[in-house]
């Protein structure tokens, strides 16, 4: 993993008037390649922005939500995001719910502070939809985003147990040490959104079809489940309702 120090959105931004060379060639190559590219673009058509999209940072908490990925996470993901597309809020709703943007490359960094993160190319036709969307990022309006994945693997950071089967309780303290629910063993990676607030910490910019999604379980309903084997009350904050509703969603 390489080391990457810059601060959130500061060298990220790969306008197209900076386009030159042998770069510009190279990413147009890696979006011209995807499996869904039914006609190959010219660097005119396209506008290219990064994200940096997940991490292994403390979630921002919303009730007994205490989560976190960790650093195999981020490795497992990476290799997925080519080609999967780029939605806004997670929504799939209607013509609105359709792709705004297609990722054509990830990598990992590391950052000073020892946290791991994914750094994942996408692009956007430059037509007014792309124009409007990255005219919003630039200046700062769009400054979130947030993945939806699959992953089968939740434990705990204390001890390390399989679906916290243990005493320990997310959020409280151990020793110094406070509690969370680790989540790994990514299987798939989905989309990922343009968010007006993600759950993940400090995301910045720089459902394939025939899923099955029948056997799948929503992250935060067996959270829920989870905690009532602990004895834990559940808490109702003003967002739960809404988070809940991002299926397969650790993020917005």
């Amino acid at each position: 993993m390489k080391m990457v120090l810059r601060p959130k959105n500061s060298g990220a931004w790969l306008a197209r008037e900076r386009w030159s060379g042998s770069a510009a060639e190279q990413m147009l190559s890696m979006i011209n390649s995807l499996p869904q590219m039914l006609r190959p673009l010219s660097q005119d058509e396209v506008i290219i922005r990064g994200m940096y999209l997940m991490n292994d940072l403390p979630m921002h908490e919303t009730g007994r939500w205490v989560r976190r990925f960790d650093k195999a996470a981020i490795e497992q993901a990476i290799p997925l995001v080519r080609g999967k597309p780029v939605m806004v809020n997670h929504s799939t709703d209607g013509f609105d719910g359709l792709p705004v943007g297609r990722f054509f490359h990830a990598e990992p960094e590391s950052r000073a502070d020892g946290s791991s993160w994914m750094a994942a190319l996408f692009f956007m036709l430059n037509d007014d939809q792309g124009k409007r969307l990255s005219n919003a990022i630039d200046g700062g309006i769009i400054s979130e985003n947030s993945p939806t994945l699959e992953f089968d693997k939740m434990y705990c950071s204390v001890c390390g147990a399989e679906d916290l089967n243990c005493d320990h309780v997310p959020g409280k303290m151990y020793d110094g040490i406070k509690c969370f629910v680790v989540m790994t063993d990514v299987s798939d990676f989905w989309e990922g959104s343009l968010a007006w607030a993600g759950q993940q910490r400090n995301t910045g910019f720089y459902v394939a079809a025939g899923r099955d999604v029948s056997d799948l379980v929503d992250v935060d309903e067996r959270m829920v489940q989870l905690a009532k084997t602990k004895g834990e009350v559940e808490l109702v904050t003003p967002w739960q309702d809404w988070w809940c509703q991002q299926v397969g969603s650790p993020g917005t």
